[in-house]
């Protein structure tokens, strides 16, 4: 991106921004993956954080910016388990974090926590309870806790993924 001059003149201009992170991709017999991180200063950040300050960006000068994408969806196999964090976004000097991973049940293990993120992943399923994945201050909320083989909900930039029900096989809703 670039920024030009509306008058032909040098200075700085205050830009306003919403920067959000690929979302984390949700495991496979697994959690919820997390909301990418969001970042802001026309709404609310994520996490519950407050509004941002504008940009002061110099006329005439280019600005990186990056889309993240979203995770891949986790995969097992009977040895092993794969989880996926989203990618970051960016706008000149502001970075959003990708969101976490749900996490992946595979056989002969009790199942992965939730990876850390923007918002946080949910644990998978398991016969012992899996940790979500914390959020980043300010970007998003922590993923929920996996109970009783049943699964959590992936954090969001408004609300704590909710945990599963320890109960019944009733999933956690995404936050």
């Amino acid at each position: 991106m670039q920024i030009f001059a509306a008058v032909g003149g040098a200075g700085i201009v205050p830009v306003d921004y919403l920067v959000v992170a690929g979302g984390g991709g949700g495991g496979n017999l697994g959690g919820g993956g997390g909301a990418g991180g969001m970042r802001s200063t026309v709404t609310a950040t994520g996490g519950g954080g407050s509004l941002e300050s504008a940009l002061e960006l110099l006329i005439g000068t280019t600005y990186t910016v990056t889309v993240g994408a979203g995770g891949a969806a986790g995969l097992s196999t009977f040895t092993s388990a794969t989880q996926s964090n989203g990618t970051n976004s960016t706008f000149a000097t502001i970075t959003s974090t990708a969101g976490g991973g749900g996490g992946t049940y595979y056989a002969g293990t009790d199942g992965m926590v939730g990876a850390d993120g923007g918002s946080g992943g949910s644990g998978s399923q398991a016969s012992v309870n899996r940790a979500g994945g914390a959020g980043t201050a300010n970007q998003g909320f922590a993923g929920g806790l996996a109970k009783s083989f049943s699964t959590g909900g992936g954090g969001g930039a408004g609300f704590v993924g909710a945990d599963s029900s320890a109960t019944s096989s009733t999933v956690g809703s995404g936050g």
